[in-house]
C-alpha cells in the first residue's frame, strides 16, 4: 500500500513495521494493523534501554499500571506514577505519536 511517499508491505510479506506520521495512521487506521513495539525499537526511538516487552499503540490501555510505571519514565518526561491509569496511559500515547516520522 502507498501512503504518500510511505510504502507499507503486508506482515504475509514477512517486512518490519513501517513507521509512517502519527497523522497518516489517525487517518488510515481502519485499513492498517498495528505493528508491535518491542524493546529494541523503543530503545531506538527513546534513546534509553527498554526492558523485554511487547504491545502495539492500541493495547496500550490494557497495560497493567506496573508495565506502565516500567515503561513510562523512559517515554514521558516527569513522569508520575502517582497519575490515574487514565493519564498514564495518554502520556505515552503522546510520546510515542511524538516520535512518529515528520512529513
Amino acid at each position: 500500500m502507498h501512503l504518500g511517499v510511505y510504502i507499507i508491505y503486508g506482515k504475509d510479506l514477512g517486512r518490519e513495521p513501517t513507521d509512517i506520521p502519527f497523522e497518516i495512521y489517525n487517518m488510515c487506521r481502519d485499513g492498517l494493523q498495528d505493528g508491535t513495539y518491542r524493546e529494541g525499537t523503543l530503545t531506538r526511538l527513546f534513546g534509553k534501554q527498554f526492558p523485554e516487552i511487547g504491545f502495539t499503540y492500541s493495547e496500550v490501555r490494557w497495560l497493567p499500571d506496573t508495565t506502565l510505571d516500567l515503561i513510562g519514565p523512559l517515554m514521558v518526561d516527569n513522569y508520575d506514577v502517582g497519575w490515574s491509569h487514565k493519564k498514564k496511559v495518554d502520556q505515552i500515547k503522546i510520546a510515542i505519536a511524538n516520535k512518529s516520522p515528520c512529513h
